[in-house]
């Protein structure tokens, strides 16, 4: 009865270690690819044309997008709005399907939630304007009426961006200063 025991227990070995040594010797020269999708070796390494898509973002011309025109305030929905001019300085397409996260100011108030309306696809080297709505809460109202800035120093927090499917997820980053919409401090008198 031992003896069955020890030829079953090592059979029972032998068939989950001896699979698992045969692929990982046929693979040998990319056990990477054991575990990575294919897709996204291809997106790291270089696309269908051979292009490389990592160095082309760390070679590109990256610049964080930047403010048009002044933010706007809709009194009825409690949303400015903040246009930014950005441009794709990619030699691949470029699809943004969401953007949202929080809005705080530098001294910890939680004013409200950004978002874009709708998804943005950008050629490259093609620039496009992005509408963020930003939705102020009541803390963030209370804390503009009382504070009466012009412009309010703002980190981005839980700040998720889904590019072509790929979420990248930035904790808090600091964006400076942003102006206040004086139409903003209008509605605030009149509620106030």
């Amino acid at each position: 009865m031992r003896k069955v025991k020890l030829i079953l227990t090592v059979i029972s070995i032998l068939i989950v270690v001896v699979p698992i040594a045969f692929v990982l010797l046929q693979n040998q020269d990319d056990l990477m690819g054991l575990v990575v999708p294919s897709e996204f070796s291809q997106l790291l390494n270089g696309d269908s044309n051979g292009e490389d898509i990592a160095s082309s973002v760390l070679s590109s011309d990256f610049k964080l997008p930047e403010m048009v025109g002044e933010p706007e305030f809709d009194p009825l929905t409690k949303t400015a709005s903040f246009t930014f001019d950005f441009t794709n300085p990619l030699k691949t397409d470029l699809n943004v399907n969401t953007i949202e996260g929080g809005i705080v100011t530098s001294d910890g108030v939680f004013l409200g939630n950004v978002s874009i309306k709708d998804p943005i696809k950008l050629s490259p080297g093609a620039s496009v304007d992005i509408t963020a709505l930003g939705t102020l809460s009541d803390e963030g109202l209370t804390y503009l009426r009382n504070t009466n800035l012009s412009s309010v120093n703002l980190d981005l927090v839980d700040f998720n961006v889904d590019v072509a499917g790929v979420i990248v997820h930035v904790d808090e980053q600091n964006i400076g200063d942003v102006p206040i919409p004086p139409e903003l401090y209008q509605y605030l008198g009149t509620i106030g």
